[in-house]
């Protein structure tokens, strides 16, 4: 498993609906990418989300804000 904190800190938008057994996090909601990892050649990305949630998403499955 490698981690890459080259994107730690960016501002992001979901551009989905996530649900899980703690939360849900609304399309456009929008969060802070705390690092990327690549296992087994997934990547996957780990967002603080304003709403306190923490959560992993694929990097198709948010956009990163400028």
């Amino acid at each position: 498993m490698t981690i890459d904190n080259t994107k730690k800190g960016l501002r992001c938008r979901a551009k989905k609906i996530f649900r899980t057994h703690e939360t849900m996090i609304e399309a456009d909601s929008q969060g802070t990418v705390v690092h990327e990892v690549d296992n087994l050649g997934r990547r996957m990305i780990l967002v603080k989300w304003d709403s306190d949630a923490s959560l992993y998403v694929f990097p198709d499955e948010i956009e990163i804000l400028e």
